[in-house]
């Protein structure tokens, strides 16, 4: 739609804002479990199967680490607690 301005274009620069999904366990998980399950899903996310799944979707596997993915989850809750939190947002 090359006729339709951007987020940024149309006054808000630097928006971005995607979808993604991650699995977590509870914090006191063993190392050991984490790495397991961690490198199943890596197996899964480099399947053809899954390949062909996503992109049908148009999404993108990502094999994180888990100290990667710990890293992107803070990130991504002090950017969406601060939105939150201005927008006075609450659960109902």
């Amino acid at each position: 739609m090359p006729d339709v301005p951007t987020v940024a274009e149309s006054g808000v620069p630097g928006y971005e804002a995607t979808s993604w999904y991650m699995l977590l366990v509870p914090s006191r998980t063993p190392a050991s479990l984490i790495a397991k399950i961690h490198g199943e899903a890596v197996k899964a996310l480099q399947s053809k199967e899954v390949t062909e799944l996503l992109a049908r979707g148009a999404s993108e596997p990502v094999a994180n680490t888990p100290r990667e993915a710990t890293e992107f989850l803070k990130v991504e809750i002090a950017r969406w607690g601060k939105v939150i939190k201005q927008a006075k947002v609450t659960v109902q």
